[in-house]
């Protein structure tokens, strides 16, 4: 597990957030999946490591593939926020577990 993740989780926790799933595939017949997702709230996090070191997602093609993914996402109604280590703060955690936890309440009325 990357420090960023383990990070992620910790504040999670921390903030008691609904349960997620790690690594979930979302639109058939592609290999795209989210690192966590809650698909009752159809509500997914991605943790974009290594923006400032030319990573994965830093690089050309590595945004070409993040632009489909976010498009994919889109079209099926999934709502998709991102954290990169400058922004997983406890004060963006508990802000995004507010915001599962609101899609939640919407999905199961």
């Amino acid at each position: 597990m990357s420090r960023l993740a383990h990070q992620f989780e910790r504040l999670w926790a921390l903030h008691k957030g609904p349960a997620l799933t790690k690594e979930v595939v979302f639109y058939p017949g592609r290999r795209f999946r989210f690192d966590y997702a809650n698909q009752v709230a159809k509500a997914a996090i991605e943790l974009d490591g290594g923006v400032f070191i030319r990573g994965r997602h830093s690089g050309g093609m590595g945004q070409v593939r993040d632009a489909e993914k976010g498009r994919l996402a889109a079209y099926t109604d999934w709502n998709v926020i991102h954290f990169t280590t400058k922004c997983l703060t406890l004060e963006n955690v508990k802000a995004a577990v507010e915001w599962v936890k609101r899609l939640l309440k919407e999905r199961t009325k």
